[in-house]
């Protein structure tokens, strides 16, 4: 039976993917919105990173009783998760396309098939083309391929050798992040992914076998790494994201300190919930509504126009996302029965 949901980890994705829109927007008002904050919020591809380690991490813990008679069942609901959605969005960027809404190159019908399967990503430079994100997706497919003989595999290892290995996979992710950082394709997109991924899955196994951490010890902990991320993104050194990334979402587990009480917060959690369809979205939006940004900066100065227009977007991707959630994520997502232990 699959484990119970984790709140706080769930509501971490929400983080992530409000990280990721930012990097997207803050390019847009470079000569408007300058400074160290503008700089931190531009570096949100990182939150990439960051929804690689917890994916990796979520499904270890989920899947751990995982058997080689259930990975038909864990495929299926792999493609139950990923595929519906991201055939609707083409589905509906196709027909704009063709009716009301010309989209040139962006809707090219030769990379279709790429962008149906999402391994887009895998080509040695960017497709710019229906919804170039899901690059990534496609990238955490080729580890679900991958994971149900390595979570099998990990379960006949002693404690202390998984211990070892998720110290030794985070620092090969230090390392490769050092050459692969922010790449969006190629091999060096794939390096990036699974750099994150695996210590993920393995420090999700390594969570369910050492005691949770006392409240206390766990509040101090998730301090700790929330602060060690906002300081090795100020500081510029980005290849330590998923490293801290991995120990927060190990702390986080315990769902004892007090981050993880703040991360049980509904509203949190819901955003956490629908971040995947934030994420698929939000990068369809955002070039079809710089118009009314342009609107806004004709009537108001800069300082109120680029909160307006933030707002503004953030509402109406949060909205979507909710929408296609609700009437594409979970009904698919309930065809598929848990993986039998």
């Amino acid at each position: 039976m699959a484990a119970a949901e984790n709140r706080p980890l769930t509501s971490l994705r929400a983080f992530a993917a409000i990280w990721v829109i930012f990097s997207h927007i803050t390019p847009n008002f470079t000569a408007q919105w300058t400074g160290a904050s503008a700089r931190m919020l531009r570096d949100g591809y990182m939150g990439v990173d960051v929804f690689f380690v917890l994916s990796g991490f979520i499904l270890s813990v989920v899947y751990q009783p995982l058997r080689l008679a259930g990975t038909p069942r864990f495929f299926l609901k792999r493609i139950l998760r990923l595929y519906p959605l991201n055939i609707a969005i083409l589905l509906v960027l196709g027909v704009l396309s063709a009716t009301i809404m010309p989209l040139g190159s962006w809707t090219d019908p030769h990379q279709l098939p790429l962008f149906i399967l999402m391994l887009e990503g895998f080509k040695p430079w960017p497709v710019p083309a229906w919804n170039p994100v899901t690059w990534s997706v496609g990238v955490e497919l080729a580890c679900y391929a991958c994971f149900p003989f390595v979570v099998i595999g990990l379960r006949r290892l002693p404690t202390g050798i998984v211990a070892a290995l998720a110290a030794l996979l985070l620092a090969l992710s230090w390392w490769i992040q050092g050459f692969c950082l922010g790449w969006p394709c190629g091999w060096h997109g794939v390096a990036r992914g699974m750099s994150s991924f695996w210590p993920g899955v393995v420090l999700g196994t390594l969570a369910l076998r050492v005691p949770r951490c006392p409240p206390r010890w766990a509040g101090i902990g998730e301090v700790a790494c929330v602060a060690g991320l906002l300081v090795v993104v100020a500081a510029d050194r980005l290849r330590l994201v998923p490293v801290i990334t991995g120990g927060l979402v190990f702390l986080l587990f315990s769902d004892a300190g007090v981050v993880s009480r703040v991360f049980r917060q509904h509203w949190i959690f819901w955003l956490g919930e629908i971040s995947f369809s934030i994420y698929m979205l939000f990068g369809l939006l955002l070039p079809r509504m710089m118009s009314i940004e342009t609107h806004l900066s004709h009537h108001f100065p800069p300082a109120a126009a680029i909160p307006m227009f933030i707002a503004l977007y953030l509402a109406a991707t949060i909205g979507l996302a909710h929408f296609t959630y609700v009437g594409i994520e979970r009904p698919f997502r309930r065809l598929a029965r848990p993986v039998p232990a």
